[in-house]
């Protein structure tokens, strides 16, 4: 059977569901009201295509054996997850990195692991083309599939090299050492479609949070916009924000992740008719996302309608428990999310969540 992750599932329902069932959603609507509240229906679908990308999420309805001896893995059953409960580790060491249960597919052997790792790392040419921090976090959003893992290496490399990342890193690299303001390429280009602070908050343990306000998008200004800028904005960003987290990783020996806050504070029936055109945009915003696997730890939604939210628990039954379990939507801002940032960080993210602020300072790594 063709192998899908749930990126993919993710985005085949996405198109399925606005095409079979955006209209019978729409007719209640029109007869009983009110009919503004249908905005959340394309844009909610907009942005999971978007979360789609940046997760990178896995099959964990499945129980992986991985094929140390090929380049594949064997899915069994979930009924045979139960013979491994004695061997399977909640969480584990593998490449020198701690990996929290969360982080996971189901079924996992803390030797399988260490052996795959070491697998990809060696096959992708070692050191020189791959560290085991990449290897492992590759293994991890393939779902321990060796093949799928050396294909998405390749392509990563591939990507990299066309676009000259590693200048890109070197340039914010400098930046960092000299301790010069941090900024990215067409920021302002970005803000036109829709306002964001990248790396504008950052976790009590070290980790970047990025803000996205839904509500300011402009279909009229994003008009303006190149396409290749955007693409080059998400370059910038990313690399930025990858070069955080892994080296936070190194630092404390466990896999940092990067996390989302899509705000919808302020979308309105405008984002509706605008929805197809921004589309285009907000994929090219988030294109580079797909090279950086599984940097993400987690994504909050918040100030989310009631109806975005029966939408949600909809949509969450049909990817799998792991995938879930990095989205939170919220009709508010979630006490958890607050929690994991300081005092006066919990203070600012209020404010700007009300005022959205393209000028964010971006923080540095702690």
């Amino acid at each position: 059977m063709e192998h899908r992750n749930d990126g993919t599932v993710v985005l085949m329902v996405s198109a399925a569901a606005l095409a079979a069932a955006g209209w019978l959603v729409l007719i209640p609507y029109l007869s009983c009201g009110p009919i503004y509240d249908i905005m959340w229906f394309p844009i909610f679908l907009v942005i999971l295509g978007g979360l789609a990308v940046i997760v990178r999420p896995v099959r964990s309805d499945y129980n992986i054996k991985p094929d140390l001896e090929g380049d594949t893995a064997v899915a069994e059953p979930p009924a045979t997850v139960a013979q491994h409960q004695s061997t399977v580790v909640e969480g584990c060491h593998a490449a020198g990195f701690h990996v929290s249960a969360a982080q996971l597919p189901g079924g996992i052997l803390r030797e399988d692991l260490d052996a795959l790792v070491v697998k990809v790392h060696a096959d992708c040419g070692g050191d020189s083309c791959l560290s085991r921090q990449q290897s492992l976090r590759l293994l991890l959003g393939c779902t321990l599939q060796v093949g799928t893992a050396l294909e998405k290496g390749r392509e990563v490399a591939a990507w990299r090299q066309r676009h000259s990342m590693a200048e890109v890193r070197q340039q914010h690299a400098s930046r960092l050492h000299q301790a010069q303001q941090v900024s990215f390429t067409n920021h302002d280009d970005m803000c036109k479609v829709m306002i964001s602070n990248p790396c504008a908050f950052v976790t009590v343990d070290g980790c970047p949070t990025t803000l996205w306000h839904a509500g300011t998008m402009n279909a009229s200004a994003a008009a303006t916009v190149q396409h290749e800028c955007l693409a080059a904005w998400s370059r910038s960003v990313f690399e930025y924000v990858d070069l955080w987290v892994s080296g936070r990783s190194e630092k404390t020996g466990r896999l940092s992740g990067h996390i989302h806050i899509f705000n919808l504070e302020g979308v309105n029936i405008w984002h509706l008719a605008a929805s197809a055109s921004l589309g285009d945009k907000l994929k090219a915003a988030f294109s580079a996302a797909e090279f950086y696997v599984e940097s993400t730890s987690h994504i909050y939604i918040v100030n989310a309608s009631p109806l975005f939210n029966k939408l949600w628990r909809c949509i969450q039954g049909l990817i799998t428990p792991r995938t879930a379990s990095k989205i939170t939507v919220a009709s508010g801002v979630p006490e958890e999310l607050l929690a994991q940032l300081p005092p006066t960080s919990s203070v600012q993210l209020l404010a700007n969540l009300r005022s959205p602020a393209k000028d964010a300072p971006v923080l540095r790594p702690c």
